[in-house]
């Protein structure tokens, strides 16, 4: 028995050991597998981290998107970042720029139904109507010669909006014909004009150009933005005959300037036998004046030939007039009116037209020293304006006449005056 108990005994402490052993077996074999799944673990974050590593290098010159911010907060915070112009509801892309119209192609132009600019319809189409182009042209319907021809068109921008700038022969049925310029917007609509020939005082550039011009012919037309160049060539003046098939010895180079819905004039040089040429600046002819007038002379004795001085203080050529020339001819407060090409049909002075006959001018020295190439400049009593007048007409009772290189100041050679 009692060996039994001790067999019992032997047993029950053989379990226990085996219970111990097992359980020291379990305890390593889980601290092994720990051991296993926490390497394996380490192993993962390690190849995690390489690879966000890895993704943030090549995310780095990139926008990564903001931090989440509370709904709250979305709504209270400040916010730099302009506003989305996308219409697709992506902050991601941009909205595209709507193109501009482009200006009327010469094509369309050549078969469109137009308004022409006013003197030219006036002259080219002897009616008040809207010219229709086939082939270019477009016919009186009123007669069968007068008729306007589409000659050049040209393509820009006039403050960033694109146009064409048409270039009519506006022909009357006749021996003349002159150009008109106009300025259309992409749906062919007028919306300027250029006319500096006819008799029109509200014409855009009327008067512009100064010398006689039978037939206003615009040549080398270009456009560079709001910048408009062109040369007027068969300009007449002194030195030319004046009947229309004469040949002429000038010509003019313009530079416009497109401001606020109208041509500017920018600069006009005019080619003469005698060189380059501008017209006198009024305001510096305007000191030349007050100087002569006043006695103060000596400050413009380098803008005159010394002879225009001297006669200052001689009789005045009527004999029923014992004024001086200054005192009769050049009274405080004239006005220098305007400054024209000295006009031709006669090399050695001022011809008076045969329509004037109560017209006459001073003769002798005072005209034969007037070369090609030389302005009139009349003078206009009191404040009286008179715009450029023609150089015969009465409103003017003296002129100077005067060299004006387009690369000098001007110089007066001589003064004219009328005998009445």
């Amino acid at each position: 028995m009692f060996q039994a108990m001790v067999d019992g005994h032997h047993d029950h402490d053989k379990k226990a050991q085996m219970t111990s052993t097992q359980s020291h077996e379990a305890s390593r074999a889980s601290r092994k597998a720990a051991s296993i799944t926490g390497a394996s673990t380490l192993r993962k974050a390690i190849i995690a981290l390489s690879a966000l590593t890895l993704a943030g290098a090549s995310l780095s010159s990139c926008s990564l998107p903001a931090a989440t911010t509370s709904q709250s907060e979305a709504n209270t915070a400040p916010s730099d970042a302009p506003p989305s112009t996308s219409q697709s509801g992506s902050g991601d892309e941009r909205a595209t720029p709507i193109p501009k119209a482009p200006a009327p192609s010469r094509e369309k132009l050549m078969a469109a139904t137009l308004e022409v600019p006013p003197v030219c319809e006036e002259f080219g189409l002897r009616t008040e109507a809207t010219a229709t182009f086939v082939n270019g042209v477009a016919k009186s319907p009123v007669d069968n010669h007068a008729k306007i021809t589409l000659s050049d068109v040209v393509q820009t921008e006039f403050d960033g909006t694109p146009v064409a700038l048409a270039l009519f022969t506006c022909d009357g049925g006749g021996a003349y014909a002159y150009n008109s310029l106009g300025v259309y917007d992409s749906d062919m609509k007028l919306v300027g004009r250029l006319e500096p020939w006819g008799e029109n005082p509200d014409a855009p550039g009327y008067r512009m150009f100064t010398g006689e011009i039978h037939d206003f012919t615009m040549t080398n037309l270009s456009a560079r933005g709001n910048t408009l160049t062109f040369q007027v060539p068969a300009i007449k003046a002194l030195g030319d005959q004046t009947f229309h098939a004469a040949p002429s010895s000038y010509a003019a180079n313009a530079t416009l300037e497109w401001k606020d819905g109208q041509f500017v004039e920018r600069s006009i040089v005019y080619d003469t036998p005698d060189g380059r040429k501008v017209v006198p600046d009024r305001q510096v002819m305007q000191i030349f004046y007050d100087a002569i007038s006043s006695g103060k002379e000596a400050s413009i004795r380098d803008m005159a030939d010394p002879k225009v001085i001297e006669f200052l203080d001689q009789p005045f050529a009527d004999p029923n007039n014992p004024q001086t020339v200054r005192q009769s001819l050049y009274p405080a407060g004239a006005t220098v009116d305007s400054c024209v090409l000295y006009p031709g049909g006669n090399d050695t002075g001022f011809v008076a037209p045969r329509n004037r006959p109560g017209v006459a001018i001073e003769v002798g020295w005072v005209q034969s020293s007037a070369q090609p190439g030389d302005f009139l400049c009349g003078i206009t009593p009191g404040e009286q304006q008179r715009g450029a007048l023609k150089p015969w007409d009465k409103g003017y009772q003296a002129w100077f006449v005067v060299n004006s290189p387009a690369d000098g100041k001007p110089f007066v050679r001589q003064q004219v005056f009328l005998i009445r």
